[in-house]
Parts: structure tokens; sequence; C-alpha cells
């Protein structure tokens, strides 16, 4: 498949897989990270209410590191060594994405999950403390069946001795068909 340059990854190589492609070639298994980017319809948002898609990250401008609630009522920052009175929720979304080849679970922040819900994860949270749960549920119903090229990194670590591929999109653009059907046109093309 054809790759490109730049991007969130400065120069690194973006090469186009398909789902498929990512367990066939082994990507993100052993000791190293695999970059490349897939084209995938967002078919599965995970959105328990008891479980939501953030954590609760340090309020500080600079810092994105999860705070712990203490018994006083105030969240602490380990990475700051300050308490603060509130919390920002922070994405940490999973989903499922699929293309015609196969499907895998995903992972994004806020920057990736901003970009697939169009709206920020502290108006999901408003909506859970104002019990405003059916306009949460259907929060996660816009971007369903939408089409993403995702740019991924896919990486390998071990959880009970047993090995879990972790897919990671560190970003997130709509599909543009017009430059799609180009792209492929163009593959095509390459084939003669």
């Amino acid at each position: 498949m054809s790759g490109e340059r730049g991007g969130g990854g400065g120069n690194r190589e973006w090469v186009r897989r398909c789902f498929d492609e990512i367990k066939e070639e082994g990507l993100g298994l052993g000791d190293r990270k695999d970059y490349f980017k897939v084209r995938g319809t967002i078919s599965y948002i995970r959105k328990d209410p008891e479980r939501p898609p953030w954590y609760t990250a340090c309020p500080s401008e600079n810092c994105m590191k999860k705070v712990i609630k203490d018994n006083n009522e105030q969240y602490w920052c380990e990475s700051c060594r300050k308490n603060f009175p509130n919390y920002k929720p922070r994405y940490i979304l999973s989903f499922i994405a699929c293309d015609a080849t196969g499907m895998s679970w995903l992972s994004g922040f806020s920057n990736v999950a901003e970009t697939i819900m169009e709206t920020k994860a502290e108006t999901l949270r408003e909506m859970i403390d104002n019990h405003m749960m059916e306009e949460y549920a259907q929060s996660f119903e816009k971007p369903q069946f939408r089409q993403f090229v995702f740019k991924c990194m896919a990486q390998s670590s071990i959880v009970n001795d047993e090995t879990r591929l972790r897919v990671r999109a560190l970003g997130a653009e709509p599909v543009n068909f017009v430059e799609e059907s180009k792209r492929l046109l163009e593959e095509i093309e390459s084939y003669n």
C-alpha cells in the first residue's frame, strides 16, 4: 500500500493498511511500535455511564496526568504535587472501527475523541451529572457508521501473562471522498 510523510508523526512514513493486514503482518508485536494509516468505519463506541469514556485529569493547563480524589473531596495530582477542587475530564475513547477486511478495537485520547464525538468530554460529564441520559446516549449515535482515516500506532503489552495488541488512534480525519478516490485511482494506475 502507499505511504506518505508528515502529519502528527513528524517525518514518519504513514503506510496505508487494511485491518486484516494488522494481524497478517504482525504489526505492533514484539518490542516494536508500528505506525500506519487505516480507513475505517466506526461501528461501536463504548459508552457505559458507570465507566465513562474519560479519566479524571489534572485541571492545570500544562498537565494531563490523572488525579486521585482524596477524603476531603479534593483531587490530588502527583505530577504537580497539588490538590485541586475539581478535575478536567479527558477523553480516552474505546471504539471498534472496521473496513471490508476486518475490524479492530482502537483507543483515542482527547484530540482524536473530540474529532470523532464532535463534543468535549466535559459536555458528556455534564449530561451524566444532570441525569440527561437520553442526550448522553444520542451523543454516541452520531459518530456511528461515519468513516475516518485514522493514524494509528500498534504496540503489544503483556497483561496477566497474555500478550495483547493495542491499537491507538493518534489522529482522525473524516474521509474526504474526492481525495480518497484520487488515491485509489493512483494506486490502481501503479499496477499497470
